[in-house]
């Protein structure tokens, strides 16, 4: 055999391999993620966030606020800071409900997720988190996150 021109049926064979595998990451979540995501280890979990906001899918942003609200405080903050890769803005308002939550806790949660997405769409719930929230420390980190939009003359 000689070397040149691959076959027309290895070409063929490469096309529709490359085809599956973009049709597979356009429409689906990879399980990977999701497995990880409900692991009992929490470092399994921690990575989850990450994959799971870089996916951004409609399918990962239904796994990943769940990891923002985790027991251990390392999935929390990798959490958090994976919302730097939620950049539209339909990602980030996946979020904003969470400001409005009755849980104080779950209020400051929201307040460090919606400053790393750097979203300005996030910006009106930050704003009423910093001046209007009755917990002192959910304002002081809501005001932290306002920071995060330079441009932003609040």
């Amino acid at each position: 055999m000689t070397v040149g021109r691959p076959s027309r049926f290895l070409t063929r064979t490469i096309a529709a391999g490359a085809v599956a595998a973009l049709a597979a990451h356009a429409f689906g979540l990879d399980e990977k993620w999701e497995k990880l995501a409900k692991s009992a280890d929490h470092t399994d979990r921690a990575s989850a966030a990450f994959g799971l906001a870089k996916d951004g899918s409609d399918e990962a942003l239904r796994i990943f606020p769940k990891l923002l609200d985790d027991d251990h405080v390392w999935v929390r903050d990798n959490a958090v800071v994976a919302c730097s890769y939620l950049k539209t803005p339909e990602q980030a308002a996946r979020l904003i409900p969470r400001a409005r939550s009755t849980s104080a806790a779950d209020r400051l949660h929201a307040a460090e997720a919606l400053g790393w997405t750097r979203c300005a769409d996030v910006l009106p719930a930050l704003r009423k988190l910093a001046l209007d929230d009755r917990d002192t420390e959910v304002r002081r980190v809501a005001l932290w996150a306002l920071r995060k939009f330079p441009a932003n003359a609040d």
